[in-house]
């Protein structure tokens, strides 16, 4: 039988979601990357249970995360049911629905009132819990009108499904146009999730940080590492044989990507990072959350040694505008949807 470990909070810092009640802990567990197949499931169950025990409280899914999709709120919902249902209080479980799917079924991603009502259903007995704290609507459907959407996320909220509504993928427009609908609806607005690092900042020229804490919600920035490209691994002239891309089957990383301009940016903040006694990903997680608007950093590794490496950021996470006007400078990689 688990039994968390009582320091476990003060190993943390947590930051409040907008203007909301939640508190979430500023380094928080993603499950798209390791949580795939029944045969995770030991070492997945050891870095949750080691992650809750360092104070991380937030734990982030998806209805189409795991291979096949459903089955990383399987694997998560049996560590729940096992070890973690003792302190389901201090635990937030966001999943998502709408999201891109695999399959070629007709209404099998989008903003639809079936759809949407039929996942979290599904993501509830996956999980095996009675509700989540937060359901985000992925990808704003442009193809239906955004009305249904905002009153089936409502229903959620209404049958005690989901306490609190939030929004991934959405611009700053679409944020904006969602978070209005369901504030005329009463339904408690949490904020969005946005993919956001040193290497991908669209979230900072669209806006979609200032809109979501403009209607009371906090950011939760995921992919802080660019899919691992933020780390000291891509320096060296070698590059790495199968890189996480070809093995994750991640689309938006490629060898290609690997160029002299994203080796020179690297050795640059390698340098900021060396004299800041971190590693690159380490400031590259501080870098991120220097944004009081943005409430926690999702990180995905699938080994304790990463989860120790991140959580390692806690040890400095403020700038002196001099490291700051060192790394303004540095280039940026356009945007990609994931």
């Amino acid at each position: 039988m688990f039994n968390a470990d009582p320091g476990r909070s003060r190993r943390m810092l947590y930051r409040r979601m907008g203007t909301t009640g939640i508190k979430v802990s500023v380094i928080s567990l993603g499950l798209k990357h390791n949580f795939n197949t029944p045969n995770e499931f030991k070492s997945c169950r050891e870095l949750v249970l080691t992650a809750f025990n360092n104070g991380i409280n937030y734990f982030d899914l998806a209805g189409n995360f795991g291979e096949p999709a459903g089955m990383t709120e399987e694997l998560f919902g049996k560590i729940m049911a096992d070890d973690l249902m003792p302190y389901r209080d201090e635990i937030v479980i966001s999943t998502k629905v709408g999201g891109k799917s695999t399959s070629d079924a007709p209404m099998s991603e989008g903003g639809s009132r079936k759809l949407i009502l039929t996942q979290i259903d599904k993501s509830l007995a996956r999980l095996r819990v009675p509700y989540v704290d937060i359901l985000f609507h992925e990808n704003y459907d442009h193809d239906i009108n955004p009305e249904e959407t905002a009153l089936a996320l409502a229903e959620v909220v209404k049958q005690g499904k989901a306490l609190y509504i939030g929004l991934t993928n959405y611009t700053s427009l679409e944020s904006r146009r969602m978070a209005d609908l369901l504030r005329k609806l009463d339904v408690p607005f949490i904020g969005g999730q946005v993919r956001y690092s040193y290497l991908i900042r669209d979230p900072e020229d669209d806006g979609v940080i200032d809109t979501l804490y403009e209607f009371g919600g906090g950011t939760m920035a995921y992919q802080c590492l660019a899919q691992g490209l933020l780390t000291n691994k891509y320096i060296g002239q070698d590059i790495p044989e199968v890189c996480r891309a070809t093995k994750d089957f991640i689309p938006t990383l490629n060898k290609e990507d690997i160029t002299e301009e994203l080796r020179g940016t690297l050795t640059k903040l390698n340098i900021v990072a060396a004299q800041r006694a971190q590693s690159i990903g380490q400031m590259s997680l501080a870098w991120v959350l220097r944004n009081q608007k943005i409430a926690t950093a999702i990180i995905g590794v699938c080994k304790i040694p990463q989860l120790a490496e991140n959580i390692g950021v806690l040890k400095k996470l403020g700038f002196t505008p001099d490291e700051l006007k060192r790394l303004g400078d540095e280039p940026q990689v356009k945007g990609k949807k994931r």
